[in-house]
């Protein structure tokens, strides 16, 4: 099933005498479900920082194991953006696994994991993985899309596959997302209105033009142009995070007519 599948890769246990992972959110070091990667504290609080981009309505298990007669204790922190959920689970067993357990999102978000030692002055090897629980997706229809959220949005759980107008592939509204897409995206998969795309523009009469588009909240977006040239070549002009209580209609303009060549305007939907 396509929120199922994983890109399995162990990572060599070769350990660096400098920082081996960064200590920063910003230069947080990218992993996938499914994916193994072995760090080390080198020195007093010290903390290494990864992230994962988390499929909504799929539960995520993040395992810090500490290494056998290395890091005697672990403290795992994951934060989620999306909700300002922050989980901190430690192990101070005597080198047992610090296990945290993600709960759902309704869209997809860049989660941050942030491994360290519990105790001060600890040093040591570890690894941390990303998974999925067995069991834990339910796919009655095996359309490639959570029954979860198809009973959310009134999608249908006894499609006949990915390709039925209400599995993955379809476009069970019509507004040329699929509802695959639109679970991304947070988007109503039966709302034409609830869309992530330029649905407005306008043009003024010196040529400047002014787009619109849907937006939700909590989530981000990005809003790029092009001279409608092949090969497109799209440049960021904006980057929205919608801090509303309700999903409304973003308007942003007015965009120079830049010499009278011809735009296009695109808009993404940026995972937290």
């Amino acid at each position: 099933m396509k929120f199922l599948r994983v890109f399995l890769c162990s990572i060599p246990l070769s350990f660096l005498s400098a920082d081996d992972f960064p200590d920063s959110l910003g230069l947080a070091h990218s992993i996938s479900s499914g994916q193994t990667v072995a760090g080390e504290i080198e020195r007093d609080a010290d903390r290494d920082l990864f992230s994962f981009l988390a499929v909504p309505y799929v539960i995520y298990w993040v395992r810090m194991d500490p290494e056998t007669n290395s890091l005697r204790d672990a403290e795992v922190r994951v934060y989620d953006p999306a909700t300002n959920l922050l989980l901190r689970v430690s192990s101070t067993g005597g080198r047992s696994n610090a296990v945290a357990d993600l709960p759902a999102g309704t869209r997809l978000r860049r989660v941050y994991v942030d491994a360290r030692a519990f105790a001060e002055y600890e040093k040591g090897h570890y690894t941390l993985s990303v998974s999925i629980p067995p069991g834990s997706v339910v796919d009655g229809d095996e359309d490639d899309l959570p029954d979860a959220f198809e009973d959310a949005f009134g999608l249908s759980t006894a499609s006949s596959g990915p390709e039925d107008l209400h599995g993955a592939l379809g476009d069970a509204d019509g507004d040329g997302l699929s509802n695959y897409d639109e679970m991304l995206a947070g988007t109503h998969p039966l709302q034409s209105s609830s869309v992530v795309k330029v649905t407005l523009l306008e043009l003024d009469e010196l040529g400047n033009a002014a787009v619109e588009w849907p937006v939700i909240p909590g989530a981000s977006y990005l809003l790029q142009s092009s001279d409608g040239l092949l090969p497109f070549l799209w440049t960021d002009l904006i980057t929205l995070r919608h801090t509303g209580a309700v999903a409304e209609v973003f308007r942003f303009g007015p965009i120079p007519d830049d010499f009278g060549a011809k735009k296009m305007f695109r808009v993404l939907y940026l995972p937290d």
